[in-house]
């Protein structure tokens, strides 16, 4: 029994039977379905005989067919391109050089200081997995929505304070996950 990877979350999933259809894994409840092995086939065709007298036929026809064609090829393509004067060909024009001028260097500008840095890269509490939607409520509370199915909610100090999992059952999942009905939409993130 080889071990099974979660999509959500990377973990190894383990304790499931082959002939089971389900596997869920241990870290984030994920239903992962599991493809039915299926036997080998034994089966041997009856119609694999050939009759050898119908294969060289064939290859014979086929050879000759070839040999019409590069004949012809040669006879209709070749030789009167060879039998050709070439047609006189009017002079090519060079036009002057020109070199594009050097661009100004600029100073690059200086990154803006981050205003909150909260939370870290994983799967628990006040951690994301690729965090895409961010969001702050009237009261200053920050919602963020990632790709473990959760949306987690901080003060405005960025210090957890709850967590909610979006269930992928209903008809409202991409509506849960969008965190624009809790509060405005910020930016996009990726942890």
């Amino acid at each position: 029994m080889k071990p099974l990877v979660c999509l959500q979350c990377g973990g190894k999933i383990t304790g499931y039977s082959p002939s089971q259809n389900f596997a869920a894994c241990a870290y984030c409840a994920t239903k992962i379905v599991i493809e039915p092995q299926k036997p080998a086939s034994q089966t041997i065709s009856d119609k694999q005989t050939i009759k050898n007298s119908s294969l060289s036929l064939s290859v014979l026809v086929s050879l000759i067919v070839g040999a019409c064609v590069v004949v012809g090829t040669i006879f209709f393509i070749v030789i009167p391109a060879v039998k050709k004067e070439p047609k006189p060909t009017l002079p090519v024009y060079n036009p002057p050089s020109y070199s594009a001028p050097t661009p100004r260097v600029s100073p690059s500008p200086t990154p803006n200081p981050n205003l909150l840095e909260f939370g870290g890269k994983g799967i628990g509490d006040d951690l994301f997995r690729d965090a895409d939607k961010i969001a702050v409520d009237e009261q200053g509370r920050i919602y963020v929505a990632d790709e473990t199915l959760r949306i987690q909610q901080s003060n405005e100090k960025g210090e957890f304070l709850k967590v909610w999992q979006i269930p992928t059952e209903t008809q409202y999942y991409k509506r849960a996950r969008s965190v624009r009905k809790i509060g405005n939409f910020i930016q996009r993130y990726s942890a």
